[in-house]
C-alpha cells in the first residue's frame, strides 16, 4: 500500500507498506519512506528505509517514474511496472482482513503437514517397538523349558552332593576330604538368588513395556485421527489441490482403526503379550518351587558339613 500527500505543491511525501505472506503462512510487514515530485500527470518517487528489504522487493533501482491519472497510479522500475488503485480506508482494512485470513489458512496447512509428519513419526516408532517386543517375547516363550532345565539340573546336582557327603560324614571321614561339594553349594546361593530376582524383574519389565506399548499405540492412533481431521479441514484452503486433498482424506479414512501402524504387528502383539505373561508366570512358578527345593537340600548339606567340621 502507498500513502502519499502533495505538500508543498509538486512535492510528494509518504510511505509504502509491503505485506508479504510466506508459503508457511507467516506474515511480514515492511515500511519504506517515499519522497518524490509530481507534475501532472507525471510522477517520480524514490524509496528509502530498509535497504535489504528494498533490494529484495525491487532490486537495486530505488527510483520509480510513472503517471497518476484519476484513481490509478502506474509506476515503472526498470523492466517492471506496478499499478496501484486508490481505495478507501474501509476497502484497505477489508484487504488486510483478507490477507490475515489467507495467512491463517496457510498457517493451518503448515500445521496440518506437521501433524501428519508427527503421526508418521509416532507410528514408525510404535512399529519398531512392536517388532522388538515380538522378537523378545517369542524368545521368552521358548525359554520356559530352559528355566525348568536350569532348576532340574541344579536339584540333581544338589541331591547328588547330599547323597555323596551324608555317608562319608556318618562314617566320620574328615570333612576336608569331601568339603568341596558342600562349599560349592554354599557359593551357589548367590546365583540362585540372582536367577529368581531376574525372573521377577523381567515380569515387571514386561508389565511396564506392555503398558507403555498400549499407551504409545493409543497416542499414535489419536495423533493420526487429529492429523486426519486437520487435513479434512484444510482441504478447502488448498485451491486447485482441494480435490486431491479430499481423495487423500478418503484414502486415510479407511485406516482410522490403526492409522499408520502395521495392522499385522498389532494383531501379533495382542496375541503374543498374554503368552509372554503366561511364560513369565511359569518361569516364576518354576523358580519359586525350585528355589524352595534347593534351599531345603542346601540346608541339609550345610548342617552335615557344620556338624562334621565341629566334631
Amino acid at each position: 500500500m502507498i500513502r502519499i500527500v502533495e505538500s508543498p505543491p509538486g512535492h510528494l511525501a509518504g510511505s509504502l507498506v509491503s505485506t508479504t505472506i510466506k508459503s508457511n503462512g507467516t506474515k511480514e510487514v515492511e515500511d519504506f519512506s517515499i519522497r518524490g515530485n509530481y507534475e501532472k500527470p507525471n510522477v517520480s518517487l524514490r524509496l528509502g528505509g530498509g535497504i535489504a528489504g528494498l533490494a529484495r522487493l525491487f532490486g537495486a533501482n530505488m527510483l520509480f517514474v510513472g503517471t497518476l491519472k484519476g484513481r490509478t497510479l502506474i509506476l515503472n522500475n526498470g523492466n517492471f511496472t506496478y499499478k496501484f488503485q486508490k481505495v478507501s480506508d474501509k476497502q484497505y482494512q477489508e484487504e488486510l482482513i483478507g490477507l490475515d485470513t489467507k495467512s491463517q489458512h496457510l498457517t493451518f496447512i503448515e500445521q496440518t503437514k506437521k501433524a501428519m509428519k508427527d503421526a508418521v513419526y509416532l507410528s514408525r516408532n510404535v512399529n519398531s517397538a512392536l517388532v522388538q517386543y515380538l522378537k523378545w517375547g517369542q524368545e521368552r516363550i521358548a525359554n520356559v523349558p530352559a528355566v525348568r532345565n536350569w532348576y532340574a539340573n541344579r536339584i540333581d546336582h544338589y541331591t547328588s552332593c547330599l547323597n555323596y557327603i551324608r555317608p562319608l560324614a556318618e562314617s566320620h571321614i574328615p570333612a576336608w576330604k569331601w568339603q568341596q561339594c558342600a562349599l560349592s553349594i554354599q557359593s551357589d546361593k548367590y546365583y540362585r538368588s540372582q536367577n529368581l530376582s531376574n525372573i521377577r524383574n523381567l515380569k515387571e519389565w514386561n508389565r511396564k513395556t506392555i503398558e507403555k506399548l498400549n499407551a504409545n499405540l493409543s497416542a499414535a492412533q489419536e495423533q493420526f485421527a487429529k492429523a486426519l481431521q486437520m487435513l479434512r479441514t484444510s482441504c478447502s484452503y488448498r485451491g486447485t489441490e482441494g480435490k486431491e486433498c479430499m481423495e487423500e482424506v478418503s484414502r486415510l479414512q479407511n485406516m482410522m482403526g490403526i492409522g499408520f501402524i502395521d495392522e499385522n504387528l498389532i494383531v501379533k502383539f495382542h496375541d503374543t503379550a498374554p503368552q509372554v505373561k503366561d511364560a513369565l508366570d511359569k518361569d516364576l512358578s518354576i523358580g519359586s518351587d525350585g528355589e524352595a527345593h534347593l534351599s531345603n537340600i542346601a540346608r541339609q548339606i550345610s548342617g552335615i558339613y557344620q556338624y562334621a567340621v565341629g566334631q
